[in-house]
């Protein structure tokens, strides 16, 4: 446990002086900090499975896990890019959210054992699209698609912990909501308005969500 709980605190000391950076203007510290972060997490994620080491194979939900954070890695590097790069990094968060929806479910398909929960992740898609949709212009399909995912993947990472009622499941459900709501806080921020607190609400509810979806890995 030490190695994974010291990458943890690497973890968190580099997401808050990433923070620090979008405030004070530092452009080299974001393009090393952002992607270091992501990277560190993506390492937790591997530590969190003791056995890899002996075995050389991670399980299926460490690998879809830790494939999903490589998107999310890519997604970063687009989105920090000087030039718009919004379509390619939207693209990348896409197929990260894809591989964490595999990895809650299994490949087996998606879960309703409880026919409620998508109630609130569907009302929050239509609340989000309402309020977005005069900013949107030409990107209102590919918002609309990637809010679909989005709100899917939250709705299966909590069909997740509802079905196994697992450490793992808690992690990715919570996880998975704060996620959520980092991609909120910036859909607002980038289509509706902006905010002076804007870089701190939506970097640090990303990478809290990150990185217990990487700690989910534990006992999976």
């Amino acid at each position: 446990m030490i190695p994974i709980i010291l990458a943890t605190i690497v973890v968190i000391a580099s997401g808050v002086l990433h923070i620090l950076a979008e405030y004070n203007g530092r452009p080299w510290h974001v393009y090393l900090l952002k992607p270091l972060t992501t990277w560190t997490i993506i390492l937790v994620a591997v530590l969190a499975n003791p056995d890899i080491a002996e075995t050389g194979r991670a399980t299926l939900y460490q690998s879809l896990i830790i494939g999903g954070l490589v998107f999310s890695l890519a997604g970063d590097v687009f989105l920090m890019l000087p030039q718009d790069r919004f379509i390619p990094g939207l693209f990348s968060f896409l197929v990260a959210h894809l591989m964490y929806i595999a990895a809650f479910t299994g490949l087996s398909g998606l879960h309703n054992s409880n026919g409620w929960l998508f109630v609130p992740f569907l009302l929050l898609t239509v609340a989000m699209l309402a309020l977005l949709w005069k900013g949107l212009g030409k990107l209102r399909i590919y918002v609309i698609a990637y809010m679909l995912i989005i709100s899917t993947m939250g709705w299966q990472a909590t069909e997740f912990w509802f079905r196994t009622g697992s450490t793992a499941a808690l992690l990715a459900m919570v996880g998975a909501l704060f996620f959520l709501l980092s991609d909120s806080l910036l859909a607002i921020e980038r289509f509706r308005t902006k905010f002076a607190a804007s870089s701190l609400l939506v970097l640090s509810t990303y990478y809290i969500g990150q990185l217990l979806i990487a700690w989910s890995v534990i006992g999976s």
